[in-house]
């Protein structure tokens, strides 16, 4: 069974390097739209926070949304820049 759901047939390096690109570019995409995510949480907790400053789970949980937005952005340039994908040491 070799289809776009399988591994590439192992004799056929051309077909697995357009299909790693391929991916790559997915987990780039995506990446970003992570990061997107994960800052639009941390504005909306940053939100709720000023409004409930003594809440201090909320600043907790606003300061990982952007501490995680910060990795998957490190991440998609890490990727972008043809870094290993486990290579998460600042630039």
């Amino acid at each position: 069974m070799n289809d776009d759901t399988t591994t590439p047939a192992v004799d056929d390096p051309d077909r697995t390097q357009l299909r790693s690109a391929a991916l790559r570019a997915d987990v780039i995409r995506v990446a970003g739209q992570v990061a997107r995510t994960q800052d639009s949480l941390a504005a909306a907790l940053r939100r709720i926070a000023s409004q409930n400053p003594d809440e201090g789970r909320l600043r907790a949980a606003t300061r990982a949304a952007e501490n995680h937005a910060a990795r998957t952005r490190r991440l998609a340039s890490a990727l972008r820049n043809g870094k290993p994908a486990g290579d998460d040491t600042p630039a």
